[in-house]
């Protein structure tokens, strides 16, 4: 099994002194070293929510794009609009789904 260093485990939520600390890395299997998904299973309110979260955080990125005056600086900016848009869009479409 792989050890891993104790400073590593500070936010993994497993206690230093468990057993599962050899099998779990900040919720990455120690032997692959790939994340797990974790499957959402959310109400019908909190996909509405979410996705109303993410159209202001979008809307909120495009207002502070418009602001700027550099475009090295609003590129990034329009493209976290442009995340939480999609995003926003996954959400709805998992909505309609249920």
């Amino acid at each position: 099994m792989l050890q891993v260093p104790a400073a590593q485990w500070l936010h993994s939520g497993v206690s230093i002194s468990s057993p599962r600390r050899q099998l779990v890395l900040h919720g990455r299997t120690a032997a692959t070293g790939r994340i797990r998904r974790v499957p959402l299973d959310l109400t019908d309110l909190e996909l509405e929510t979410a996705a109303r979260a993410c159209r202001a955080l979008a809307y909120q990125e495009e207002q502070a794009a418009k602001r700027m005056q550099s475009p090295g600086i609003r590129g990034p900016i329009v493209n976290a609009a442009k995340r939480a848009a999609a995003l926003a869009e996954r959400f709805e479409g998992a909505r309609k789904k249920a």
